[in-house]
């Protein structure tokens, strides 16, 4: 399944990222923050609710825990452009137990997510 992408064009180089997901679908994404914790790749879910800054986009961030499986770990507003979505998530691909915050993905798609 081909993934669209945005442009993003800094001092002169084009990359392509893709562009945010519909609410409730999950992606692993990057995020550019000054807090170390914040920094690097995560598993995301776009939030249902709307902010209020509408510029800004509200994300669940789900930490690794053991191979496939990923677990609430709160959540963040942040401006798209602090965002890169680097693999939106097929939803055939996921179990999502909302009660418990845990994500289950299969193993191929949860270790392609992690390497990038």
């Amino acid at each position: 399944m081909a993934t669209a992408t945005m442009p993003i064009t800094r001092t002169g180089k084009t990359c392509h990222f893709a562009p945010p997901p519909p609410a409730g679908k999950f992606a692993f994404a990057r995020l550019k923050s000054e807090h170390r914790a914040m920094s690097g790749v995560h598993l995301v879910r776009l939030a249902d609710s709307e902010t209020t800054h509408p510029e800004l986009i509200t994300l669940h961030l789900f930490r690794h825990e053991f191979i496939s499986i990923f677990r609430h770990a709160g959540s963040t507003t942040v401006h798209p452009s602090d965002l890169r979505i680097l693999q939106v998530v097929d939803d055939a691909s996921t179990r999502y137990e909302e009660e418990q915050g845990v994500v289950f993905l299969e193993r191929r798609v949860a270790l392609e997510g992690m390497r990038r």
